[in-house]
C-alpha cells in the first residue's frame, strides 16, 4: 500500500515506536526525580530503552539493518553502566569493553565468510581481552605470563594460515619464531620445572632399569620340564653325565 507521496506506508510505521519510547523515558526521569531516585541505574535503563527503540525500527523492515548498529551500541553501554555499579566486577570492565568491540566483527564474518577481514580486529580485541583477564583476574604471584601469552597470541594466526592452506609454508617461520620465544619465556618463569623434569626422568629410568633387571633373571639350567616325556625322568645332575670313554659303557 502506497501513500500519496509515493512512499511505502511502513516507511513511517516506526515513528510511533519512537514517540512511545520518548514518553516512557520522560516518565522514567520524572520517577527518578520525584519518587524514587535510581542513581546511575537510570542511565542504564535509558540506554537500554534507546537500544530497544532501534531494535523495533529494524523489526519493521529488514532493509533497516542500519538500526542494529545504534541498538548494539546503546545496549552495550547500558550493560557497561551496570558493570560499573557492581564493586567486585571492576576487573571485568576492560575485558567486557574489548569483547563488546570484538563481537560485531565476529558477526560480520559469520554472516558472510567472504568478510574474512573482520577476523583481524575481532582477534586483536579478543587477544587484548585475554591479556587483561590474565593480568587483572588471574593471579600467579611473582610469575608473569603476559610475555608468553603475547608471543603465543601472535603465533596462533600464522599457524592457522598454514593449517588452512599448507602451501603457505612461509607462515611457519614467524609462527615458529614467536612460539619458540613464548616457550622460552614460559620456561624462564617456571624455573623449577626444568630441574623437576630432570629428576622425574631420572627416577623413571632407574625404576625401569631396576624392574628390567628383576624380570630378566636367567633361569637355572637344570630346570624340571613341566610336561612331556622328559617329565617322567628325573633331571641329571649337571657335570655328572658320562661323556665318551670307558665311563660311557657303564651306565
Amino acid at each position: 500500500m502506497m501513500e500519496s507521496s509515493g512512499q511505502p506506508t511502513n516507511d513511517r510505521s516506526w515513528s510511533w515506536i519512537l514517540g512511545l519510547v520518548l514518553i516512557l523515558l520522560g516518565g522514567l526521569f520524572l520517577w527518578n526525580e520525584l519518587i524514587i531516585p535510581m542513581g546511575e541505574m537510570i542511565w542504564a535503563v535509558a540506554m537500554a530503552g534507546i537500544g530497544v527503540t532501534f531494535l523495533a525500527v529494524f523489526a519493521t523492515g529488514k532493509e533497516r539493518w542500519w538500526a542494529l548498529i545504534p541498538a548494539y551500541v546503546f545496549g552495550a553501554v547500558s550493560a557497561l553502566i551496570v558493570l560499573t555499579t557492581v564493586p567486585f566486577l571492576d576487573n571485568w570492565i576492560a575485558i567486557y569493553v574489548m569483547a563488546a568491540i570484538a563481537l560485531p566483527f565476529y558477526y560480520v564474518y559469520l554472516h558472510n565468510r567472504e568478510n574474512w577481514w573482520a577476523l583481524i580486529p575481532a582477534y586483536v580485541m579478543t587477544a587484548v581481552a585475554g591479556l587483561i583477564f590474565l593480568e587483572d583476574v588471574l593471579s600467579f604471584g611473582r610469575i608473569d605470563l603476559a610475555g608468553p601469552y603475547v608471543m603465543f597470541a601472535i603465533a596462533l594466526p600464522f599457524f592457522v594460515v598454514f593449517l588452512r592452506n599448507p602451501k603457505n609454508w612461509w607462515a611457519l617461520i614467524p609462527a615458529g619464531i614467536m612460539a619458540i620465544i613464548g616457550t622460552g619465556l614460559l620456561v624462564s618463569e617456571f624455573t623449577y620445572l626444568l630441574p623437576a623434569a630432570l629428576i622425574v626422568a631420572g627416577i623413571y629410568l632407574l625404576v625401569r632399569y631396576g624392574l628390567g633387571m628383576g624380570n630378566g633373571a636367567a633361569e637355572p639350567t637344570g630346570s624340571i620340564p613341566a610336561s612331556g616325556p622328559e617329565a617322567d625322568h628325573a633331571p641329571e645332575p649337571v657335570g655328572e653325565h658320562p661323556g665318551n670313554g670307558p665311563e660311557a659303557d657303564h651306565v
